[in-house]
């Protein structure tokens, strides 16, 4: 490869010595000069340089050591043939062969180059870039030599840096210092956030980052205290920690939407009618895409003006604007309290939901019902279903429980809505509690996790290898209280277990939590290694209320507060 050192020692140095004596120049690449019949001379010496020849005056090279029959005599007196032409003239001018030490053959030029081209010694062959100087030495292949706008010895065309010195690279890191954005920093920008090495804050996270305003970037800050006023019912978070909030009041379903710096994306607006006779079921849950920022909003309509009952949506764009309104995702169930969602992070959603069969509604990214199936009939009734979804491939799971007992079943599903299992798997477990005593996770190597609260003092999950195999199981103890009975863990929605990269984080859940008590989560790697596990005594009854997010924030609610964490668990 071609430096810029060694561009600037080919650098041709423009030389006019010779041009006076000159009255014609060949093409470039001649090496041999034609005398026309003159005879050369040697005074004391010293070469002449002109004869006569048929009348015309002729510019003659001439060296020392020549003899006048043609003869070339060097320093050792050794005699060498050379050839006279014949009576030819070309452009008035006659050559002679042999050079000078001071001379290359080629007439008008010296040993550094041309006067006025500035080719270099036998530069020969073509000109691609039209610079007049030949490809052979061209400094600038496909350039102009003569452009060098900042005087640093390299053409434009190839300059590095256009505004400065190339070879000036303080920090060593391949950027000339006028062109590079942190000139004393190599690497410039580790974090990736705009502020140089030398002066970042946080190089772990972007310096601009700072939720509760403590002068400490978020990645970098270990108490990040922020809280976001409710009341709600459910909340979601996108990967780089944009957040959606829901809830319903005075019958309807209300929708709030952050940024990822929270601030506000669209203030609470109301997306659907919610009936809430003859009892107050589950209420609306939401989930965001991680990546893509759709929002799909699903809640339970069991009477009213909206018998039958049925399952209706919303599906939200990126800014929370409405793309499908108010819809029926599921209908014909006489009771659709044990219904779950999921969403991809390119927005494919699921949404499940049991009673005496276990029935499935595919919707695509753009919000729109794709299919609707039947996933599995338990032959009796059905309880505590649950979604979750490979992120990457859309691919996923659903689960299913009878009301209490020793068995759990799944099944797979493919993106397009086929079945990878061709009906439901039977997982036989020590115990699973009441109506809803577990829930389930999947990562993006399709690994998945069924998790489940076997007694009061006690929670256990099991791991699965995407061809079903089992990769681990795990028993944590928990703390013994509730009468001994550990009641609906998981019974309100949107329990789908978070992940950490492709290791999944879980957590207790109880229906009621003594004010004492603090809640612990725990991350495990798939193979059933424990990572970390920290405690918290913000806690909702009978979910999951946690949300990770990859660049290290983690939400947690109490239902009437969002609460902004970071490195937690």
């Amino acid at each position: 490869m071609t430096t810029m050192s060694s561009l600037r020692r080919a650098r041709p140095v423009r030389v006019a010595a010779l041009l006076p004596l000159l009255l014609g120049a060949p093409a470039c690449g001649d090496d041999l000069t034609t005398s026309t019949g003159g005879s050369d001379s040697e005074t004391g010496g010293e070469a002449t340089d002109g004869t006569t020849a048929g009348g015309a005056t002729t510019a003659v090279e001439t060296t020392q050591g020549s003899s006048p029959s043609g003869t070339e005599t060097d320093s050792g007196g050794q005699t060498t043939d050379s050839t006279t032409a014949g009576p030819e003239t070309s452009s008035g001018t006659t050559d002679t062969p042999g050079t000078t030490s001071g001379t290359t053959g080629i007439s008008g030029t010296s040993e550094t180059g041309d006067s006025e081209t500035g080719i270099m010694p036998g530069c020969m062959g073509p000109d691609e870039d039209g610079d007049g100087v030949p490809d052979e030495c061209d400094l600038c292949p496909g350039g102009d030599d003569g452009l060098d706008g900042d005087g640093d010895g390299v053409p434009d065309g190839c300059d590095l840096c256009p505004d400065g010195d190339d070879e000036l690279d303080g920090d060593g890191d391949g950027q000339p210092d006028a062109c590079d954005p942190c000139p004393a920093d190599n690497p410039d920008d580790t974090d990736g956030d705009g502020v140089c090495d030398s002066d970042d804050l946080c190089p772990e996270g972007d310096d601009a980052i700072d939720i509760d305003d403590d002068g400490i970037p978020d990645a970098c800050d270990d108490d990040v205290s922020l809280e976001i006023p409710g009341p709600l019912y459910d909340f979601d978070a996108a990967d780089d920690g944009a957040l959606v909030l829901s809830r319903h009041e005075n019958g309807q379903v209300l929708v709030t939407c952050y940024n990822a710096d929270l601030s506000l994306r669209k203030a609470e607006f109301v997306v659907g009618d919610y009936d809430l006779e003859p009892a107050p079921p589950p209420g609306p849950t939401v989930n965001i895409a991680r990546e893509t920022q759709q929002v799909i909003v699903t809640w339970h309509d069991p009477s009213g003006a909206n018998n039958p009952s049925r399952l209706e949506y919303v599906y939200l764009d990126a800014q929370c604007d409405e793309l499908i309104g108010e819809s029926t995702a599921l209908s014909g169930v006489t009771y659709v309290e044990y219904h779950s969602t999921a969403i991809d992070a390119q927005g494919n959603a699921v949404i499940a939901a049991s009673r005496d069969d276990t029935r499935v509604t595919f919707i695509d990214s753009a919000g729109e019902i794709t299919s609707q199936q039947i996933a599995f009939d338990l032959a009796g009734t059905t309880y505590g279903t649950h979604v979750a979804m490979n992120q990457s491939t859309g691919e996923g799971i659903i689960s299913a429980q009878p009301h209490s007992g020793g068995t759990l079943y799944y099944r797979r599903f493919n993106a397009d809505g086929t079945w990878q299992d061709p009906g439901a798997v039977a997982v036989s477990v020590n115990q699973h509690y009441w109506y809803d005593g577990h829930t389930v996770g999947m990562n993006d190597s399709g690994q998945f996790v069924l998790l489940w609260r076997s007694s009061d003092s006690q929670l256990d999950f099991r791991v699965f290898d995407g061809d079903g195999s089992v990769l681990a199981d795990v028993q944590r103890a928990t703390p013994a209280f509730e009468g001994g009975t550990p009641f609906d863990s998981f019974r309100r929605r949107h329990s789908e277990i978070q992940l950490r990269g492709e290791n999944f984080v879980l957590g207790e859940t109880y229906r009621s939590k003594p004010v004492d008590l603090d809640i612990m989560h725990f991350e495990y790697t798939p193979d059933g290694s424990l990572v970390v596990e920290d405690s918290t005594d913000i806690s909702v009854a009978m979910v999951l209320a946690i949300r990770v997010t990859p660049g290290g924030r983690t939400y947690l609610h109490d239902g009437q507060t969002v609460y902004a964490l970071t490195s937690y668990p």
